[in-house]
């Protein structure tokens, strides 16, 4: 794969960290094409750019990141077109109950069976993609390097931050649910853009829940280096989730659903839950009980978690003959 014409690119249809970090990694140029239409027109102007800016780079390594799955197609496509490398950065958007029937999974599949090499995280989703005629390999996201206030003590309440999508795997209301549960010391604090339909609901929350609204990334990574407990949930298998690595980053005490993945990788300074609101409502006592220890052991974890990253990172580049194999 060394012998190539053109140059490598990385293109994503939205903004997002882990395309960044492993660009920069790489040291390939990330195009992040954004559109603001809705619907079926953004699919069409993110795939009239794309496909222009191909004719104008004409990459001979082409890294995508999926979602988007039309981005993933597009790409597969194109490749006896453009004669790359495709390699694509494949995030947790597998429905696992049904990874057959459905325009989705068809064109999930034939991107699997397509690309040269495709990037998970875990060892569940590399089974699966080699089930389905890909090749897969495990590279887990970087631990960033967030420029956040660390958070000095404050007075008030004890500060849980809940990272948040309100997409449909996060339980969200067992979250409010368990709020109504703590006591007044502690105050948990809900990220992310509240959606048109949950806004109702949003309003009639407990005064011990803010919704901070989308956030600017500033403000969002003070956020999280005032929290004394940063939460991550989902209840999809499978999944590693953005806000987990962001609190074992800056060595904050995480509540975590006890799921697999999540289990496996973030060995130390968590406590784990079910997705209830009475579980959910317990693990928020015990991590800021025991935040102290548990901000020691991610202390331990992180050295841990760089190391297994750095090793997989050189396997990556040494599969692709790119660099020298170090990072």
């Amino acid at each position: 794969m060394t012998d190539r014409r053109g140059p490598a690119i990385w293109i994503s249809w939205e903004r997002h960290r882990r395309s960044r970090e492993l660009a920069r990694a790489l040291s390939v140029p990330l195009y992040e094409i954004v559109s603001r239409r809705g619907g079926r027109l953004r699919s069409i102007d993110c795939a009239l750019r794309t496909t222009g800016l191909l004719l104008r780079v004409r990459p001979s390594l082409l890294f995508v990141q999926n979602p988007s799955i039309q981005l993933a197609a597009l790409a597969s496509f194109l490749k006896p077109v453009f004669g790359y490398t495709l390699v694509v950065d494949r995030h947790s958007n597998f429905d696992f109950s049904n990874t057959r029937d459905g325009l989705f999974n068809r064109l999930s599949n034939y991107g699997l069976r397509i690309a040269d090499l495709t990037i998970v995280t875990n060892e569940a989703v590399q089974r699966l993609v080699e089930e389905k005629g890909g090749r897969g390999i495990i590279l887990q996201d970087l631990l960033p390097k967030l420029n956040a206030k660390r958070g000095a003590p404050h007075a008030g309440p004890l500060r849980v931050v809940y990272v948040c999508s309100f997409s449909p795997d996060e339980p969200v209301e067992e979250v409010l649910e368990a709020a109504v549960r703590l006591d007044k010391n502690v105050h948990v604090y809900v990220t992310g853009r509240v959606p048109g339909a949950f806004q109702s609901r949003a309003q009639r929350a407990p005064a011990t829940i803010t919704f901070t609204g989308f956030l600017p990334e500033d403000e969002y990574l003070d956020l999280l280096g005032s929290a004394d407990v940063v939460m991550a949930l989902t209840k999809r298998e499978h999944t590693l989730l953005c806000g987990a690595y962001e609190g074992v980053s800056l060595h904050k005490p995480l509540v975590l659903s006890n799921q697999e993945a999540l289990r496996n990788y973030f060995t130390k300074g968590v406590v784990l839950t079910e997705n209830t609101p009475e579980a959910i409502a317990t693990a928020i006592r015990k991590a800021v009980e025991d935040r102290e220890r548990l901000s020691e052991e991610l202390s331990e974890l992180v050295p841990v978690l760089k190391a297994d990253w750095s090793s997989r990172f050189r396997r990556l580049k040494s599969h692709l003959g790119v660099g020298d194999g170090t990072d």
